[in-house]
């Protein structure tokens, strides 16, 4: 914690220690990150990889695929008998906000669960497809109503970190929805994951530009 606390000072970006997810990280690192984010202070950010993989919920009750991989390399403790990967978390101390990363195969009391702790989703979709082909439910997440941003994850499981690539990419699935919606994911979406003030900074313009559009809108054209 001491060294986390000398990075903290000497950095000048922001630094957070989070969890990865239920299948990779020790119980109880992942109960001293959900502590710290639940501190007074709120210093720390509660982030989590959650239902990425349809086998983490199969993962808490010692089921699956990757339960038995993980098992046979001995790096399992104790059996795990849980219902689900989110009661699994919920077990090991409260969570408040916080983000929960890639939700593919999240159900709506889950996200329910989330919007009762003010918790955000964020989306990552061309990973998600370039690791399995599925992809989020956004109009799930969408009908909700919880907070949902977009994301990239890394290069090695993405082609590129771009946010508009990454737009484009789910607008070709749900071009039913509107075009705000996604640039609301990219902007405001994301300042409040991330317990940041929303609006314009002091000192800073903001100009005009003006594009040819074939489209209803100009944000339709962006993403198409």
């Amino acid at each position: 914690e001491d060294n986390i606390d000398n990075i903290k000072q000497t950095c000048k970006a922001k630094v957070y220690v989070t969890a990865h997810s239920v299948y990779s990280t020790h119980k109880d690192l992942l109960a001293y990150t959900m502590l710290k984010s639940n501190s007074k202070l709120a210093s720390d950010l509660f982030s989590f990889h959650f239902l990425e993989s349809e086998f983490e919920n199969m993962f808490v009750n010692s089921m699956g695929d990757l339960y038995e991989m993980l098992s046979n390399k001995g790096l399992i403790e104790s059996k795990l008998h849980f219902s689900s990967a989110l009661e699994y978390i919920k077990s090991l101390g409260n969570i408040k906000k916080g983000l929960f990363v890639h939700c593919v195969h999240i159900k709506p009391y889950e996200i329910e669960y989330l919007k009762s702790i003010d918790a955000s989703i964020v989306i990552a979709p061309r990973s998600n497809y370039y690791i399995s082909k599925s992809i989020p439910n956004l109009e799930l997440l969408k009908s909700s109503g919880i907070n949902v941003a977009i994301g990239t994850d890394s290069l090695a499981s993405n082609w590129d970190l771009s946010i508009i690539n990454e737009l484009k990419f789910l607008y070709k699935h749900y071009s039913r929805i509107d075009p705000a919606y996604f640039f609301e994911m990219a902007t405001t979406g994301g300042y409040k994951a991330l317990n940041l003030n929303i609006g314009f900074r002091k000192g800073f313009y903001a100009f005009p530009f003006f594009m040819k559009t074939t489209t209803n809108t100009p944000l339709e054209e962006i993403l198409q």
